[in-house]
């Protein structure tokens, strides 16, 4: 019961995501009556935004880091982002991925 601070569903309109405060991300899938698919138990100030990749295969998510989570392999790439704070994602030509943090 934690507050919620993005959802968002995915480019097929069969996945939701749903982040909270506490760094909880809960996937569910809409085509079987909103079972979670996944939970990602990412911790309290690791995240802030995050986005389904335009093929739906991959979630970039984070705060003071970049993760990109692969839905179907469940293994995490990261980046860090020195500790700005990461306001903005967005996903051009299916595989390439700009954000935007606070300091630009």
């Amino acid at each position: 019961n934690n507050d919620i601070i993005q959802a968002e569903i995915n480019n097929s309109g069969t996945k939701l995501g749903v982040a909270d405060f506490d760094g909880i991300l809960n996937i569910y899938d809409l085509d079987k009556d909103c079972a979670v698919l996944r939970k990602l138990e990412i911790g309290q100030f690791k995240l802030f935004r995050f986005m389904f990749s335009p093929d739906d295969k991959h979630v970039a998510f984070g705060m003071h880091d970049l993760n990109l989570y692969d839905l179907e392999n469940k293994k995490i790439l990261q980046a860090s982002l020195n500790d700005y704070v990461l306001y903005s994602l967005c996903f051009f030509n299916s595989d390439k991925l700009a954000v935007g943090t606070k300091q630009g």
